[in-house]
């Protein structure tokens, strides 16, 4: 059972990185309350900061969007650092066909080397490799 806090919203980077999360899988409230065979408002009240986050909703939250615990360890961390487009680019590497891992890697690689070489030039580069 949630522990409610009150009608007060203490917003966390716990339920912060909840709301991203799930926005990033887009799902709704609805249907991950679905998922986790709880009530949307529960899941609504952990995403605003009105109840406190127990540690098995969040292994349930993880495992039904499937999420690791290092994505989630990224989120919290670095909320407050990450921008939008950095949290995207994150998962987005993280559902990425392994095979394409190295690729990747070698593209950030030499667009941090190359200190002048802009971004679509090196795409432009590895595609012709």
């Amino acid at each position: 059972m949630k522990e409610k806090r009150c009608l007060i919203s203490i917003e966390t980077n716990e339920s912060m990185a909840l709301k991203a999360m799930r926005e990033f899988r887009g799902v709704s409230v609805r249907k991950l309350s679905e998922k986790l065979k709880l009530s949307h408002s529960a899941v609504h009240q952990f995403e605003t900061g009105r109840a406190n986050i127990p540690d098995e909703y969040i292994q349930r939250f993880l495992s039904v969007l499937s999420f690791s615990k290092r994505d989630w360890n990224l989120f919290l961390s670095e909320r407050h650092e990450l921008d939008g487009i950095k949290q995207k680019c994150l998962c987005l590497v993280h559902e990425m066909e392994p095979s394409h891992f190295k690729k990747i890697y070698q593209l950030l690689l030499e667009f941090k080397q190359s200190k002048g070489l802009n971004l679509i030039s090196l795409i432009l580069i590895n595609c012709l490799h």
